[in-house]
């Protein structure tokens, strides 16, 4: 599925989404990588079709989101981040948003940032930060 089909796709439910990833971040957005999306699903009825219409589960194979507040499924180019949860779904979107403000080009420190916000998982995030940090 590319990023045009997944969109009109998710049009298609009525329900809130935004992108997010390197895509949506980075300033010079790559085009060779995938394209993520979040959903807000206050009942998580879009599982089903997502399973039903080709969408893989793949958060299920990552520990690292093993007790995530999310569920993640990928069809092609497209990965889609499944929530119910309003506060994790516009934290991510604030995460999302400060990433790019920041333009964070590295993988590690998105990741990083979006732990801080959506975890409270500072330590991660407070050692990349530099040792002086100046005000614009």
């Amino acid at each position: 599925m590319t990023e045009e089909e997944a969109v009109q796709y998710l049009l298609k439910t009525g329900l809130k989404f935004f992108r997010t990833g390197s895509r949506e971040i980075c300033s010079q957005a790559p085009t060779d990588t995938d394209v993520d999306f979040v959903v807000f699903d206050g009942k998580l009825k879009l599982k089903s079709k997502l399973l039903k219409d080709g969408f893989k589960n793949t958060g299920k194979e990552n520990d690292r989101y093993k007790n995530a507040n999310f569920f993640s499924y990928r069809k092609g180019e497209t990965n889609i981040i499944l929530t119910k949860r309003v506060e994790v779904f516009t934290s991510w979107h604030i995460a999302t948003m400060a990433a790019k403000q920041l333009n964070l080009l590295k993988k590690h420190e998105r990741i990083a940032l979006h732990d801080a916000i959506l975890k409270g998982d500072h330590a991660e995030y407070f050692d990349l930060m530099p040792k002086f940090i100046e005000s614009n």
